[in-house]
């Protein structure tokens, strides 16, 4: 199984996921739709993502629903809740999911202990919550088409597709109303948004399969290169992040 976190950080998250999977688990598989872990509920395990798609979700005061991430194969729901005694966020199921649960409890002792192990829990720490203010930037700042672009071009990138790909194809991309939780958008936002890219010769949808056509211009069009730029221009120059 290929470690997609590995993609954006560097060996030495790659020696620490190594030492994640010599630790006890247990293999566990839900049907689409299926909680695999809820909100406020003790907080018992790390979930590693071993095939499937699963939603990250937190309950608004309003009460709604707001999707707060997407975890795809190879990738670890829970570590920024390690230390914490309540579930920050529902983790569902989107389709059929397996996954491998590690107990908490194991996994602290574990980070005491191997410091390879945590260095890489915190570069994907840092990493989500690089994540998060992208997603965040995106909601807040761009328009509808260059929030999907970039929502596709990213869960693409996380899957493996090279950077000097042309093209890439997803056998079964997430539903519009999943799109809509993720970007904020309305669910006839996202169709007619899905629409525009389709008819740019950006995208081509097929049922639940959707194909990249033109990577490069894709990227163009989510208008995340320049805030990329600038996140990394702050970095290296101490200032303080991008709101």
């Amino acid at each position: 199984m290929r470690d997609h976190q590995v993609c954006d950080a560097s060996n030495a998250t790659t020696d620490g996921l190594h030492a994640l999977k010599k630790l006890p688990s247990r293999l566990e598989s839900f049907k689409r739709n299926r909680f695999i872990q809820q909100e406020a509920q003790n907080n018992e395990h790390l979930i590693y993502i071993e095939e499937g798609w699963v939603a990250g979700a937190s309950v608004l005061p309003t009460g709604c629903r707001q999707l707060v991430g997407l975890y795809l194969p190879g990738e670890i729901a829970g570590i920024d809740d390690l230390f914490q005694n309540k579930a920050t966020e529902t983790l569902t199921a989107i389709g059929e999911v397996h996954v491998r649960l590690y107990d908490v409890a194991v996994i602290r002792r574990a980070l005491l202990e191997d410091q390879i192990l945590s260095l890489a829990f915190l570069q994907i720490s840092t990493l989500n919550t690089f994540k998060a203010k992208l997603q965040m930037t995106s909601i807040g700042r761009t328009p509808a088409a260059a929030r999907l672009a970039g929502l596709i071009v990213g869960v693409a990138t996380r899957l493996g597709c090279s950077p000097s790909a042309k093209t890439f194809t997803f056998d079964k991309f997430v539903t519009q109303e999943t799109i809509a939780d993720m970007t904020g958008l309305t669910p006839i936002h996202v169709n007619r948004t899905l629409r525009h890219l389709s008819e740019s010769g950006l995208i081509e949808r097929s049922g639940t399969s959707l194909t990249i056509l033109d990577l490069p211009a894709l990227h163009d069009a989510s208008l995340l290169t320049d805030y990329r730029r600038a996140v990394t221009r702050r970095i290296e120059s101490g200032e303080e992040p991008l709101g």
